[in-house]
This record gives C-alpha cells, structure tokens and sequence, in this order.
C-alpha cells in the first residue's frame, strides 16, 4: 500500500480553483453542466470537489445563469478581432485573469470525482515551472492542470494567433506528473474521470451509489 506524503507541508498554498464550463458538449448532447448527477448538476459536484481544496472557486462560462448554483460566473469573453470564434484559449484566459490568487487550479465542469488532497499536492510541485499537469497512460490531463496566474500574459498572445491549446503546452516550462505519482493520492485515477456522453452520465451515477452504499 502506497503511504501518502504529510500534507501538512502544502495546506498554506493559497490557491484558486476554476472550472471551464465553455465547452459545446456536443458528445452529451445537452449542456454537460447542468445535467443531473445524483439529483445535482454535474458542475455542483465539481465546485464542492474545488471547496476542498482551493480558497476560492469560480467559474468561466457564458451562463451566467450558473450563479443561482452560488457559484462567482466569469464571463466567456467574445472573440476580438482576429481570434477564431471557439478557441479554448480564450476561456483559459480568461479564467487566470480573474484569478485571485497566484496559483490557479483549472479544470472541466464534467469531472465530479476530483481528490482535493492530489490538486492540494499537485499545487505544490510548480516550483520554477509554468505549469503542473499529470501524464496517465492515456494521455496527458490538460484539464486537470496548475498555472501561475502570469502564464496568462502568454495566452493572450497566442490565442491572437489563433493557436492549438496543445501548442502552448508545449511552449511553457511544465512539470508532468507521472501516473504514479497520482495513485499515491488517487488509486483509482477517479480524478481525471470526465462525464462526455450519456454512457459516462451512467458510470458516474454507479461510481455514486457504490460509494453511498459503501459509506
């Protein structure tokens, strides 16, 4: 059995939690944010997952409608001139702009099993990087990912040039962690779990009732 690392060394990071709610969710078929889990939206476990673990939470969208939930909605911001029409870059940007705090935590409205104590861990591993972001053997989890708030100077210019998320990636300085290092806080891997398709609505909803019969 894997032992986690004290967390008493990270529970001083001061850290903002974003969710990007932008997307079309053309594989749901119906706004993936707002479609029931457990008799709740799907983004209202998302922020309780965030709660945990950042001191603050917002999230980018253009539903403002989303604050009923009691959540602070950060406008999705029009394209300027030049920029395509749907660029996740403008989201993402528009998150670290709003941010409070200097580390950010950023990630999609359909992930409901978040583990607060590996975003807590993953918020310390920044060091002199620009990002944090974790690698499984699937592919890398760009919506599971740290940022300094500053790396949205670098956005914007890119975003302009109408540029592939996966190009910035590229172009700052990241710390991958490694599958492994992720089961020591998340065995199962539950965190990067996204809710894309009706199919995923009905795992999710058996990951619940097995955790509620088994509490």
């Amino acid at each position: 059995m894997r032992r986690q690392p004290a967390i008493l060394a990270f529970v001083t990071v001061r850290l903002s939690g974003i969710i990007l709610a932008g997307g079309r969710s053309s594989r749901m078929g119906r706004d993936k944010a707002r479609v029931s889990l457990a008799g709740r939206p799907l983004i209202a476990h998302v922020a309780d997952r965030l709660r945990q673990a950042c001191d603050e939470v917002f999230v980018v969208s253009k539903d403002v409608s989303l604050a009923a939930l009691g959540l602070r909605v950060v406008p999705d911001p029009q394209p300027r001139g030049g920029e395509p029409p749907y660029h996740p870059m403008r989201g993402l940007r528009a998150a670290l702009q709003a941010a409070s705090h200097e580390l950010c935590f950023v990630c999609g409205c359909d992930m409901p099993f978040l583990n607060p104590s590996l975003i807590r861990w993953q918020s310390t591993q920044i060091d002199a990087a620009d990002i944090v972001m974790p690698e499984t053997t699937e592919a890398p989890q760009a919506l599971h990912t740290v940022y300094w708030r500053s790396v949205a100077s670098i956005l914007d210019e890119m975003a302009i040039r109408g540029e592939s998320l996966w190009r910035h990636m590229r172009a700052l300085r990241a710390r991958m962690v490694s599958e492994d290092e992720c089961r020591i806080w998340d065995p199962a891997l539950l965190s990067f779990f996204s809710v894309d398709t009706p199919a995923d609505l009905a795992r999710a909803e058996a990951i619940v009732a097995r955790r509620v019969t088994s509490s």
